[in-house]
């Protein structure tokens, strides 16, 4: 695991071996292919690199090769991000086993900061960037759902064949392996070919080299919980900008509840009842969450309906004179 970075090293007493090839160009601008020589990996770098970008790279090789924590730091603008892809890549490219690279962000804007950076390089791995269907789903029938209702839609259209976008067409679309494209892009693609982007980038994560995600989809037990899609043993893990990672593990293990939210609840009421009828008449629009509602009784949903109901009368009438910012205090006189 890579995620900060201990300065002690002194870069200006090392002299790695630092070979400039021919011009290359690589996303239309010509660049020097320089190849740098550290602790006895070669990594290629797309320009003569700063000693402080040589002992970065120093420590991401050595951390690597000694299966060790590292912690590195290096201040705005001095290369970090470039010089920890490199460095990363190329120890991977000297494995013999089966090894690939997590490399997490916060958000998926800051991780396509980060394929940005690996565009101005001549690595080109294999990527596959996961997220939710909330921002991989391009069919236009589904999309304007959120949260379950977007997956269950999504499935239902699957099994139904009734979704445009294919499924698991990668063999057919090889320059996918090729191609190092963000999420927007990604996306852009799947739907001129009318390919899925979810589940096309779930099945590139399975032959990926570097696979990009959010801090949660490694640090969150639920989303964990849900159904990996892959596995992360034999994995280097990097937490970049770590400074995020102790807000984001408090997070995924807190619960906050807004009025917003209760009151989305009280609306879901009506899904869950058509969802109980309809699995009893054994249709199959919601058999992905039979077995949760079926273990729910129509009485059940009436007591529900019912406190969601007087929950909300008692809310608005409190909210009538004490506003809406005194959402304590609202909950204070429902609880009483």
């Amino acid at each position: 695991m890579l995620n900060a970075f201990d300065d002690s090293t002194d870069a200006s007493s090392k002299s790695p071996q630092t070979d400039i090839e021919d011009s290359t160009d690589i996303g239309n601008v010509a660049r020097q292919k320089i190849a740098v020589e550290c602790c006895n990996t070669q990594i290629r770098f797309p320009f003569p690199p700063y000693p402080q970008q040589v002992s970065y790279m120093e420590a991401v090789i050595r951390a690597c090769s000694e299966r060790k924590n590292a912690m590195l730091e290096s201040p705005t603008g001095t290369g970090k991000t470039l010089s920890l892809l490199c460095a990363s890549l190329a120890w991977l490219k000297q494995q013999q086993t089966p090894s690939r690279i997590i490399y997490l962000s916060r958000t998926h804007s800051q991780l396509s900061q980060v394929i940005k950076e690996l565009k101005k390089t001549e690595h080109r791995p294999v990527i596959a960037t996961l997220g939710s269907r909330d921002i991989l789903c391009v069919n236009a029938n589904v999309n304007p759902y959120k949260g379950i209702q977007l997956n269950i839609a999504c499935k239902n259209y699957k099994r139904g064949k009734r979704c445009p976008y294919a499924f698991e067409k990668l063999a057919k679309h090889p320059e996918l392996k090729t191609e190092i494209m963000d999420i927007e892009e990604l996306n852009e693609f799947c739907a001129k070919e009318k390919l899925c982007p979810f589940y096309l980038s779930r099945e590139l994560a399975a032959v990926a080299d570097i696979v990009f995600m959010p801090y949660n989809y490694l640090l969150d037990s639920k989303v964990r919980r849900q159904g990996s899609i892959m596995s992360f043993d034999n994995s280097v893990l990097i937490f970049d900008e770590a400074h995020n990672v102790q807000r984001v593990s408090e997070d995924s293990s807190s619960l906050e509840i807004s009025v917003e939210k209760l009151r989305k609840c009280a609306d879901e009421i009506g899904f869950l009842e058509k969802a109980k009828q309809s699995i009893d008449k054994k249709e199959t629009f919601y058999e992905d969450i039979a077995k949760e509602v079926e273990e729910i009784s129509y009485a059940d949903i009436k007591m529900l309906r019912e406190s969601a109901e007087n929950f909300l009368a008692h809310l608005n009438a409190i909210q009538e004179v004490t506003g809406e910012g005194l959402v304590l205090v609202s909950l204070i006189h429902i609880c009483r």
